[in-house]
């Protein structure tokens, strides 16, 4: 007898212009569409934005439809998508009866209902609580949703295995650091300026976009800063390979799992940075990489100098990084276990077994069955 395959729709935001997250919704959906299991249905934020005129109404009809007509549902978002449709995701699984697996990308769910939905969110709360699977990856939000009786999984951020391996080697008392991000305040542009403006033999290149909130002229006061503008897309790894560590001291609300810390673990960079929000589940300070309290200059500017002046340290904390990328965030690893997820709360897979709901903790990524 011939399986029945599942209907799946995968929603969320696909590339067009813009990076991010998208690119993860895409090798998420082109790895399932091959899938013998699946029957995969593409519902893209991205072209719906682009070639309606109604926006966010059109959205929530594209997604209420793709549920009506899946067995199970994964809808990718982040906060503001999550705002607009959890309400209307909530009532439409409630209705159909079919399987909905929320991915909330972002560190900062509880904001959302706080700010947003106000004395609603207790209705909202009990509506969605029992009609819809969280997938998420912070240790922050998992708490919240399984404080709120939600039915949730941590599902951490990835990036693809690359041949590329970490090339640069600089020599005591020389260091070669990067930043990868948006040229911004919230992500510690100004502190690293700060910290490295009196260090001999440390260089720091600066690569995104430039935002309102940064004078480029900080770039040409500082001779061990260099800005390198926007790195091609999907070069990411192989640039950060042509350096030491990476320095990305962000105190952005929203940080969860950042892709820049993956991307540098998975060519064996080390991280340096502040202990912010979700950065700390991911960079074992020693191990991986060094974290210092939030806006300490000092605190920064000492472990620039810890890492310039050791380089066995660099040379353990790379391996570290190396082995922590392939054990747990592959897009391999990610793949299998949505699939996991998926297959577990799909009605019709109940035979499978319950996949453990913490995938890592902030105790050496070990698996906590307890929520």
């Amino acid at each position: 007898m011939v399986e029945k395959k599942v209907k799946l729709s995968v929603c969320g935001a696909y590339p067009g212009k813009i990076g991010g997250t998208t690119i993860l919704v895409k090798q998420l959906y082109d790895y399932l569409s091959r899938s013998e299991h699946y029957t995969t249905i593409k519902c893209d934020y991205t072209e719906i934005q682009l070639n309606s005129k109604f926006g966010q109404v059109a959205i929530i009809w594209e997604t209420l439809k793709s549920i009506i007509k899946s067995d199970v549902v994964l809808i990718n978002i982040s906060k503001r998508g999550f705002e607009v449709l959890i309400l209307p995701v909530s009532l439409a699984a409630l209705l159909s009866k079919n399987k909905v697996i929320v991915r909330y990308f972002g560190g900062d769910a509880s904001e959302v209902y706080k700010k947003i939905f106000g004395f609603l969110s207790k209705i909202i709360h009990n509506i969605a609580s029992k009609h819809v699977v969280i997938a998420t990856e912070t240790i922050e939000n998992i708490e919240y949703f399984n404080d709120h009786k939600y039915n949730v999984y941590q599902l951490t951020n990835s990036r693809p295995k690359t041949d590329v391996r970490k090339i640069k080697n600089s020599e005591n008392g020389s260091l070669c650091l990067i930043f990868m991000a948006q040229i911004k305040e919230r992500k510690g542009v100004k502190d690293i300026i700060k910290a490295v403006s009196e260090l001999d033999n440390v260089s720091v290149d600066f690569y995104g976009p430039m935002e309102w909130d940064i004078d480029q002229s900080l770039f040409f006061e500082n001779p061990n800063v260099t800005y390198k503008g926007v790195a091609p897309l999907g070069s990411a790894q192989t640039v950060m390979a042509n350096y030491d560590a990476l320095i990305f001291p962000t105190t952005y609300e929203g940080e969860s799992h950042a892709g820049v810390v993956l991307e540098a673990f998975s060519v064996g960079l080390p991280v340096i940075g502040y202990s912010w929000k979700a950065i700390p589940e991911i960079v074992f300070h020693g191990e991986t990489g060094l974290l210092s309290a939030c806006d300490d200059i000092n605190g920064l500017r000492d472990s620039i100098k810890k890492l310039r002046d050791n380089k066995n340290l660099r040379l353990n904390m790379s391996n570290n990084c190396l082995r922590t990328f392939e054990n747990y965030f592959t897009a391999d690893a990610s793949r299998d276990r949505i699939i996991e997820i998926i297959d577990y709360e799909n009605s019709s897979a109940k035979s499978v077994g319950r996949p453990p709901k913490w995938q890592i903790t902030e105790n050496n990524y070990k698996i906590n069955e307890s929520i």
